[in-house]
């Protein structure tokens, strides 16, 4: 890790407003779920990311990376209907798109991607009956991985380097690349296995930490 830090350029949370400039148009939402289960307590649900994109058959931006529930905002929908829209899409509950218990709360930020695309994203509060019933949406989601929130409630996830894949960075470059960003570890509530959460999903997991640790 540090020999590849070493060789690496390095762009820091400071540095990411030079190096990375939003691109009109190019908006996109996610959402970050609240679900209590009955065997494992209070939980996040995120999504393992297909490598292909099962729309396309191309290759999916960044593939194989733990992400939030998201997609783009489409004309006439605003970032909150559209993160709603997408969890149900890529659950495979659609039907549950006006389902009062499928609810979008508190606005969590804003953050650019490396390819450049703002991305709002927002709380949301899922009943228990998720669990039953959501799928994942195989064509752009591995699998759906259901995180214990203890971790998240007494930490707040700290800036850390991650490596991203060249074809996802907006401008071009010669070197492998690192980005900062907010970073933590959660642990899958069924297997204890971990899994991190950065980029966008870091930045928003860092934001419902100081609202987890406001609520009861």
């Amino acid at each position: 890790m540090e020999n590849e830090l070493s060789t690496a350029l390095l762009i820091s949370l400071e540095d990411r407003g030079r190096r990375v400039q939003a691109i009109p148009g190019r908006t996109a939402a996610v959402v970050f779920p609240i679900i209590d289960l009955p065997d494992w307590g209070r939980c996040t649900v995120v999504t393992l990311r297909a490598k292909t994109n099962g729309h396309t058959g191309g290759r999916m931006s960044h593939a194989g990376d733990v992400v939030l529930f998201g997609g783009s905002v489409e004309a006439g929908e605003s970032p909150s209907d559209a993160a709603l829209r997408e969890l149900c899409e890529e659950s495979n509950t659609d039907d549950h798109l006006t389902d009062p218990e499928y609810r979008i709360g508190d606005h969590l930020g804003r953050w650019i991607t490396e390819s450049g695309i703002t991305v709002d994203g927002f709380f949301a509060t899922l009943p228990a009956t998720f669990y039953d019933e959501a799928r994942p949406d195989t064509r752009e989601v591995d699998r759906l991985v259901y995180l214990g929130l203890d971790e998240l409630t007494h930490r707040a996830p700290e800036p850390q380097y991650h490596r991203v894949d060249e074809r996802d960075i907006q401008f071009e470059t010669r070197r492998p690349v690192q980005f900062e960003s907010p970073t933590v570890t959660l642990f899958e509530a069924s297997t204890g296995e971990p899994w991190t959460l950065w980029g966008a999903a870091g930045f928003m997991a860092s934001r419902a930490h100081r609202m987890l640790r406001q609520q009861p």
